[in-house]
């Protein structure tokens, strides 16, 4: 299969997960965020969105063994892409509903130093110091 017709196929998928978080289905967003993932592994848009989605599947399913993988794709995120603030921001997230502090001050302030003018990561990292 020629890669435009595999990215554009990625892209649809990609478009029905945005619509199922519109509608707050997660899991369903999951699921198609899954297929765009396996036809284009390597796309960051794509990543940044399954991390959040992970998380926040974890949170309101109150799932350890999830958001242990919600952390490992944000860490595995920051490795391919070391600039992008969101990956540094969903692992410090992750980090701060494990309670640990010590690791989700650096997620957030690596976070932070790749985008100031982020309100919502200077929010979080001031109500842990």
């Amino acid at each position: 299969m020629a890669l435009s017709v595999v990215r554009y196929k990625a892209e649809q998928e990609f478009d029905k997960a945005r619509r199922m978080l519109v509608k707050e289905e997660y899991s369903r967003a999951f699921f198609y965020l899954d297929k765009a993932l396996k036809l284009n592994p390597y796309c960051m848009q794509y990543r940044d969105l399954m991390g959040f989605v992970k998380l926040r599947v974890a949170y309101e399913k109150k799932d350890l063994d999830l958001l242990d993988d919600a952390v490992w794709y944000a860490i595995d995120t920051t490795v391919m892409y070391p600039d992008n603030y969101y990956s540094y921001f969903t692992a410090g997230k992750a980090y701060h509903i494990y309670n640990d502090k010590v690791m989700a001050v650096l997620f957030y302030r690596r976070a932070l130093k790749l985008n100031p003018f982020k309100p919502e990561i200077k929010e979080r990292l001031a109500k842990l110091l």
